[in-house]
């Protein structure tokens, strides 16, 4: 299929997906999902957010849960800001 071909950036292949959305072919769109989770492992949890939203939109509640449970399996940790340009 076109997603484990990996002939396709990743951008490229969200881009597919919403044009999938927008005509209402989530099977289509899903297949895509489960591409990315194995082409983009270390990706993963970032992109799990949004893909939970590609689930809601095609009903499929237990995947939405799902994607949702990986993208907040490891949240952040509270903290003060340690970045960069910071006043002493």
């Amino acid at each position: 299929t076109l997603g484990r071909s990996r002939l396709l950036p990743n951008i490229a292949v969200f881009d597919i997906m919403r044009r999938l959305q927008d005509r209402q072919r989530y099977p289509e769109a899903m297949a895509l999902v489960e591409s990315l989770r194995h082409n983009s492992p270390d990706q993963w949890r970032e992109y799990s957010f949004l893909l939970a939203s590609y689930a809601q939109s095609a009903e499929l509640w237990d995947l939405q849960r799902q994607y949702l449970h990986d993208a907040l399996e490891e949240a952040p940790q509270p903290g003060g800001y340690a970045g960069e340009d910071q006043d002493p």
